[in-house]
């Protein structure tokens, strides 16, 4: 798998190495699992659209992540990949047709939107409910 930042393998070649549906619309979100980041909202999301799929990158481990959001962990539409460097994140979110940053407060610029941003991908950062 890249380990660049830089590398330009096409969304279908890196969802075929990270095992990722070809046939879905893939949404991306990065970062850590903590209840402020209001994750239980893709929930809500994915079921609104059978052909929506979500792939959530973290640092963190599977096993937070099936704690804490056991739902989405037993979705076949959620994917979770453990991140060990940027390069990851970057190689993740570059298999993505678009990231998703849900907000609880509408004040305030994430870092994580800047980055996003920096790598040319396509954002969408919305307050939830």
């Amino acid at each position: 798998l890249p380990k660049k930042r830089h590398t330009r393998l096409s969304k279908i070649s890196l969802r075929r190495a990270f095992s990722l549906p070809y046939d879905k619309e893939l949404a991306g979100y990065c970062g850590n699992l903590d209840r402020y980041q209001n994750i239980e909202w893709f929930e809500k999301w994915l079921q609104q659209d059978p052909c929506r799929a979500l792939l959530i990158a973290s640092h963190e481990s599977f096993f937070t992540f099936q704690k804490e959001y056991s739902h989405l962990a037993a979705s076949n539409r959620c994917f979770f990949k453990k991140t060990e460097s940027v390069e990851d994140v970057y190689n993740y979110m570059q298999a993505c047709d678009y990231t998703i940053i849900p907000r609880q407060e509408p004040y305030g610029i994430p870092i994580k939107m800047l980055n996003l941003y920096s790598w040319n991908l396509k954002v969408i950062n919305l307050r939830t409910e």
